[in-house]
């Protein structure tokens, strides 16, 4: 922690900018076709496991702390076991996002992962009618196929207008796991396209459900992994509301094909590198700073408000360690 808050300050007040959080979208592939999603439509472009690699040696000497591998569903990638054991063999903390349909069945391949990243949107019936039938009895057979083999577990939800009134279910789910959830806005347009969402949440009672995290977060309710620094900031979706970047920074994302982008919104203008093409450093250097108005995605947010030095964010990480 120590190393990470001080690489961390040279970047803010040196200018000395290290990919210390990297987010991977390891393949666009997935087996589910969740209705705020178009991502599945993308076209396969996935890095051999040697590219993969080699970039992975490039990212540990650029000094990141962390990977969190997504998708698409990343499991859907036959090597990502070997993947996530070569991650950690670099001393990197390794993430994982999943729908959980292929947890169960390769839990072997899972057991170096620091954190295992699930989506719960509600009740069963909910779930389900987001993201297919069966969804719902996947993640829960995840959850328990983890919990079984020590893996930590978290927890996302995507307020949505089908689940406004499901938080405290999930919120329960989370207590019964002993595990924590994070909470964002389901976005305008369907993720990865640019169509309309369907499934964007009223203003008015989304907000009310926000409201209702920060009264329980300072009451202390610890399955709510949202600082209320962040849920304070997330009240305001959709109004534009600038914050500090932190990708170009300290933060990046890659895609599929090895291109290097501040975040999966990509940036107006930019002209992105490609690490599969040239090195990583090479890649990241042409990102450079940038400014947002429209960031709703919950842990990029967080990781916004870290890197500005926001007491309650930072101490609400500590939080997360220490679980």
């Amino acid at each position: 922690m120590i190393q990470a808050a001080a690489a961390v300050a040279q970047a803010k007040l040196l200018k000395r900018n290290r990919p210390l959080v990297v987010g991977w979208a390891i393949t666009h592939q997935c087996n589910r076709k969740c209705a705020y999603c178009a991502i599945w439509q993308r076209p396969r472009q996935d890095l051999p496991t040697a590219t993969v690699f080699r970039i992975v040696d490039e990212l540990a000497a650029s000094g990141t702390l962390r990977i969190s591998f997504t998708g698409g569903e990343p499991l859907l990638r036959e090597d990502m076991g070997d993947i996530i054991r070569y991650v950690r063999e670099k001393g990197i903390e390794t993430r994982l996002n999943s729908n959980g349909s292929l947890v169960k069945e390769k839990i072997d391949n899972l057991r170096g992962l620091d954190m295992l990243l699930l989506s719960l949107e509600g009740p069963e019936a909910i779930h389900d009618a987001i993201r297919g039938p069966g969804s719902f009895q996947e993640v829960r057979e995840a959850m328990r196929a983890a919990r079984g083999q020590g893996v930590p577990v978290g927890l996302a939800t995507v307020l949505a207008s089908t689940n406004l009134d499901a938080v405290e279910f999930v919120l329960d789910g989370a207590r019964d796991a002993g595990c924590r959830v994070m909470f964002q806005p389901a976005t305008r347009l369907r993720l990865g396209g640019r169509a309309p969402n369907e499934l964007a949440p009223p203003v008015g009672p989304y907000r009310e459900v926000i409201t209702g995290l920060i009264a329980r977060k300072n009451a202390g309710d610890p399955a709510i992994a949202n600082s209320l620094t962040g849920l304070r900031h997330l009240i305001r979706w959709p109004d534009p509301v600038r914050m500090a970047c932190a990708s170009g920074r300290i933060s990046c994302r890659i895609e599929p094909d090895g291109q290097v982008l501040h975040c999966s919104r990509g940036a107006a203008g930019a002209t992105p590198g490609n690490c599969a093409e040239a090195s990583f450093r090479e890649a990241f250097e042409r990102l450079g700073p940038m400014a947002c108005d429209d960031c709703w995605c919950a842990g990029r947010v967080e990781l916004n408000l870290a890197f500005s030095f926001s007491v309650p964010t930072i101490l609400n990480q500590l939080k997360t360690l220490v679980r």
